[in-house]
């Protein structure tokens, strides 16, 4: 049964992984802009991510939460 899905759907195979979903947190200290959601991330002056969620947490006080797709 499950051979017969895979070929009548071919995108319910496995797909390489190519982006990974990263928590991030920065602290009371950070002075700059906080980051909004479809910011991008970037790495030595490359596209690495982009910001996907953005929060003040709320268990630990101060501290800026969030998620972001980051390539692999």
């Amino acid at each position: 049964m499950r051979e017969a899905l895979k070929k009548r759907f071919p995108i319910t195979q496995r797909q390489p992984l190519c982006q990974r979903l990263v928590g991030f947190e920065l602290p009371s200290a950070f002075s700059g802009p906080p980051p909004k959601e479809s910011h991008l991330v970037i790495r030595k002056g490359e596209i690495a991510g982009r910001i996907t969620s953005v929060a003040f947490s709320e268990t630990r006080v101060g501290f800026l939460t969030g998620l972001c797709r980051m390539m692999v």
